[in-house]
């Protein structure tokens, strides 16, 4: 996966030089569409990343970070590295590759717009319960009810 990281140098992800990754540095001010950008690119490149760090860089681009040291690899129907698990899928341990990816984007925005706060498991029983919660995201509402969808296949 480090090999894949170094030769295509994504953007929106962490940029790994001679071994180690660039300096990333903690911010408050987020930008929700280079995450999206940053897991279209990974998930392109068949990475599966469930948990999502972030940090900017010098440039003040949003980027993901830790992929090597949480990311999985998804070749040929097969898992080549399998990603760090995380208690908050729907489908429990049943990863669906990208499919559980597109759910982790969506609690990551979650947590990043309600201060740390995820999707309580109540609102999690029925897509018309999510739904009311996503509503009082109202400024990210559009792209979590495409991607917060309780059914994996559904999910864009």
């Amino acid at each position: 996966m480090e090999s894949l990281l170094k030769k295509k140098n994504l953007p929106h992800v962490e940029t790994i030089g001679t071994g180690t990754p660039e300096e990333l540095f903690d911010s408050e001010n987020v930008n929700i569409r280079d995450v999206i950008l940053g897991m279209s690119e990974l998930n392109k490149n068949k990475i599966c990343l469930l948990e999502i760090y972030v940090g900017t860089s010098k440039e003040g681009t949003t980027k993901i970070k830790g992929v090597i040291e949480t990311g999985g690899l998804y070749e040929n129907e097969t898992w080549v590295v399998t990603p760090k698990m995380v208690d908050f899928l729907p489908e429990g341990e049943n990863i669906i590759p990208f499919k559980s990816d597109s759910w982790a984007l969506g609690e990551f925005i979650v947590r990043h717009c309600t201060n740390g706060k995820t999707i309580p498991k109540r609102f999690m029983k029925s897509q018309e319960l999510l739904n009311k919660f996503i509503d009082t995201i109202p400024e990210h509402s559009d792209i979590l009810k495409r991607i917060l969808v309780l059914d994996p296949y559904s999910r864009e």
